[in-house]
């Protein structure tokens, strides 16, 4: 779970423009710690990547101020099926490209 936040920061330093990578595990990194809080909690989610509405399943109390549900929304278009979208079309480009480049 941390190690998704020090992925993160690592990429920040090394290149501010891999917004969608550094975003990527940014969301992994609240999606993991809200999960294990809701476990600790015993509080079923099944298979969720809105991080709002993980945040919505903690009791009273244990939510996240309201100020965050515009970031949360946001983070939340980076979830794993998102970021497979966005690999398979860089997949794609770089296969296009190859297929050029061999002729």
């Amino acid at each position: 779970m941390h190690e998704d936040l020090i992925v993160a920061e690592y990429l920040r330093e090394k290149d501010d423009e891999l917004t969608t990578s550094i975003c990527f595990h940014l969301q992994q990194y609240v999606e993991k710690s809200l999960k294990a809080r809701l476990m600790e909690l015993s509080i079923p989610y099944g298979k969720v990547h809105d991080l709002l509405l993980l945040v919505q399943m903690l009791p009273e109390g244990a939510q996240i101020e309201s100020k965050y549900s515009d970031d949360l929304i946001a983070l939340s278009h980076f979830a794993t099926t998102a970021y497979i979208v966005h690999a398979r079309l860089t997949l794609m480009k770089w296969n296009v490209r190859s297929k050029w480049h061999r002729r």
